[in-house]
């Protein structure tokens, strides 16, 4: 991977980690039950298929 592609992978994962992190404290802090919840860890789960994808170009 040439250097210009790996800083901006680098860049994008580290906005995906902050988005995560977000997500993890909202996440501990609604309810279960709530509808709102469960957006929330389809997110969470979205992007981490993004990381995932992300680590795959990567390597």
């Amino acid at each position: 991977m040439d250097p210009t592609a790996k800083a901006a992978a680098m860049v994008i994962s580290q906005h995906l980690n902050e988005m995560q992190n977000d997500l993890d404290l909202r996440l501990k802090s609604t309810p279960p039950s709530c509808l709102l919840h469960e957006e929330l860890e389809g997110l969470w789960e979205r992007i981490q298929q993004l990381r995932n994808q992300l680590d795959q170009i990567e390597s």
